[in-house]
């Protein structure tokens, strides 16, 4: 059975910094979760708000304030863009559910899948939108623990990833040759081949294009889309606007984890072949 769930815009008052990330928390009112799957009608709205707000918490890059679960108001991400503009220096959140699944398992184990899209528009950027995406499966042997699994899983991943972008700021190396240009966000930010950015001047988007390659140091962005008119120059800013879809997203301690994890197997394989090194000498 197959349900529709949710989709996030954020409006913000968004400073724009250097290199390097953005300082402090932004402030974001969370006005609703709108729910087109009808799963649950709006108890299932008010779930997914909850592990919304408490995801953005968790990142420390949101400072959320919760007025009202159940204000719907749909916008779409043009719309999103012009209310922005005008937006009062608070900034605004609302959802849309955007897929919701459920199976059995052994006709025993109900296993839910959900999948969020979070959207954070900049009132000091006009044009500029982060879109972030989150999907979470849940097991357990009700359908309701699975579901709330699900949901807690998807909002986690959709709230860091949209940190990510709101938090990483980078910079243009060099002005563009064959349509490329070369940014200086670089593996160590953990930029993704796939990745969409935006290049501003002033606050204004200018260009935007597609991550083709990560560089130690640098990396290189296949440019889709030049405002008339714009020559893209050294030292122009560099958001990511949204992360590629596929392969799991990790924290900057999941990374380091996994990177430790990596040289302490490599230490051990290495172990293992010097001492059968030692072992065919002494023969």
């Amino acid at each position: 059975m197959q349900r529709w769930a949710v989709v996030l815009l954020m409006l913000g008052l968004v400073p724009v910094v250097a290199q390097g990330q953005q300082k402090g928390a932004l402030d974001t009112l969370l006005v609703g979760v709108r729910n087109l799957s009808g799963y649950r009608g709006l108890l299932f709205s008010h779930e997914v708000a909850e592990s919304l707000h408490e995801a953005l918490l968790a990142t420390g890059a949101f400072q959320v304030v919760r007025r009202d679960p159940f204000l719907f108001v749909p916008i779409s991400r043009d719309r999103l863009k012009t209310i922005a503009a005008r937006a009062r220096p608070i900034s605004l959140t609302r959802g849309l559910i955007q897929r919701v699944s459920l199976t059995e398992k052994d006709h025993y184990w109900k296993i839910a899948t959900v999948s969020l899209e979070v959207a954070l528009a900049m009132r000091d950027a006009p044009g500029l939108v982060f879109v972030a995406e989150g999907s979470g499966t849940g097991t357990a042997t009700a359908e309701g623990p699975a579901v709330r699994e699900a949901v807690e899983k998807a909002a986690k991943e959709a709230a860091e990833k949209l940190a990510y972008c709101w938090q990483t700021v980078g910079q243009v190396l060099l002005p563009p040759v064959d349509d490329k240009v070369r940014v200086s966000l670089d593996a160590a930010s953990r930029i993704a081949v796939g990745a969409q950015v935006s290049i501003l001047r002033k606050n204004q988007e200018i260009a935007s294009g597609v991550v083709v390659e990560v560089d130690v140091g640098s990396s290189v962005v296949a440019l889709d889309r030049v405002q008339p008119d714009a020559r893209i120059r050294s030292g122009d800013l560099v958001r990511v606007t949204q992360l590629p879809t596929k392969g799991p997203f990790l924290t900057l301690e999941q990374e380091k984890e996994r990177e430790y994890r990596r040289a302490e197997e490599h230490f051990f394989i290495s172990l293992v072949l010097a001492g059968i090194g030692v072992a065919i000498l002494g023969e």
